[in-house]
Order: structure tokens, then sequence, then C-alpha cells
């Protein structure tokens, strides 16, 4: 149950950053082949990479307050241990989320100055001689340079996605672990009640047993000491009433 319990907190975390996933996916796709700003598309896509950081920002505040609350909650509850770590799940959730809004509003940011370079370029283009020959070198290398970049900067976000999709895998399986630790702790903590209670009990027979004994042994003690003494009186009396000779 435990197993089953733990992979169902996975399959959920994961299914929950999935629509997340796609929707940063598509700056890179907007931006493959830095074609120059429409009219208006720069502040557009500016906007919407300050309201990605926005509600990241809320999402992370969110998770902290949430977590906060729901801490000195579990303290309240039997099962403090597992209570903890459904509340941690939720914060990392939550921050993971948040994460990828900000990798999507760095990679919205990251498109303007990349087509905001493109047109550059193009302007320039258009202006100079088609026979420049310097001027097609330079723009060739600062083509180059910036797929170079464009190149580097994804292999960065595969690796920050990478990172980002297997975070909750490890959190799953910390949280199993944190669980397992507990149920182990509190087994043995049970087993150690359970032989105390053994001692105790047999102390408790054994101190029983020897008050028993002593009581049995004063009562015998008690009993040899009255009839010594009534024998000792009998024989008191007899000597009194014998007829002197």
């Amino acid at each position: 149950m435990k197993t089953l319990h733990a992979a169902s907190l996975l399959a959920l975390a994961v299914a929950a950053f999935l629509p997340v996933t796609s929707a940063i996916a598509e700056p890179r796709d907007h931006a493959a082949g830095f074609a120059p700003l429409a009219p208006g598309e720069r502040e557009r896509l500016l906007d919407e990479a300050k309201s990605r950081r926005a509600r990241a920002q809320a999402l992370r505040g969110e998770a902290e307050s949430e977590f906060r609350r729901s801490e000195a909650a579990c303290y309240d509850k039997i099962m403090v241990s597992g209570c903890l770590g459904d509340a941690r799940q939720e914060r990392l959730r939550k921050t993971l989320e948040a994460r990828r809004l900000d990798v999507a509003a760095e990679r919205l940011q990251r498109e303007v100055k990349l087509r905001d370079n493109a047109q550059r370029e193009a302007q320039a283009s258009e202006k100079s001689p088609a026979h420049d020959a310097a001027a097609a070198e330079a723009a060739a290398r600062s083509s180059e340079a910036a797929q170079a970049r464009a190149a580097e900067n994804a292999k960065r976000d595969a690796e920050r996605e990478r990172e980002l999709q297997e975070a909750p895998a490890r959190a799953a399986a910390e949280a199993a672990d944190r669980r397992k630790s507990a149920d182990d702790a509190a087994k043995r903590q049970d087993a150690e009640t359970k032989r105390a209670a053994k001692r105790a009990a047999s102390a408790a027979r054994q101190r029983a047993e020897i008050d028993r004994k002593a009581a049995e042994h004063a009562r015998r003690r008690a009993e040899a000491q009255a009839a010594a003494a009534a024998k000792a009186a009998q024989t008191s009396a007899g000597a009194t009433t014998a007829p002197k000779p």
C-alpha cells in the first residue's frame, strides 16, 4: 500500500506539470527562425514574460504560506511524519510550477532579444550594398554567434527541464523513504513498548511471589512462636500445680 501511495503521488505530480511544460515550449517554437518582430509583438511578448514572472512569484508565496499552515496543523495529527511529507510534496509541486513559469519568462525575453538582433541585422542588410563582402561576412558571423548562443541556451534549458522533470520522482522517493522510516520507527517503538510491558509484568509477578513467600514464612514463624509460647505456658502451669512431696 505504501508503494502504491508513493507511485500515485508521483503520477499526480508529473501529470500536474505536463501542461506547464507545453506552455514553456511555445516561445522556443515562435523564435525558431529569429524572425523580425511584428508591430506590437515586442510589447506583447515582454508583457507575457512579466505576467509569468508575477504568477511565479505569487505561486511561490502561496506555496510557502500554505506549507506553514499545513506544517502547524500536522503536529495535531497522529501521523505527523506522513502529514509533513504530503505538505512538503505540495510545496514542491507549486515551487516547480513557479520555476517553470520563470523559465518560460526567460525564454520569452530571450526570444525578444534574438528577434531584435535579427531585425537590426535585416535592416542593416537592406541598407548595405549586396556586393559588400565585409558586411555579408559580419552578418554571417553575427548569425553564427546568435545560433551558437541559441544552441547553448537550448542545451541549458533542456538540462533545467530534465531537472524539473526528475524532481517529482526524487521528491516522491524521499517521501516514501520518510514514510518507511517513520513506519519502522513506530514498529520498533511498539515492539519496545511490548517488551517493556512484559518485563514489568514479569517483575510484578516476581515481586508478588517474593511477597507471598515472605508472608508465608512470617505466618509459619508466628505460628511456631505461638505454639512454643503455648507449650511453655502449659509446662509452667503444670509445674505450679504439681503437689509438693
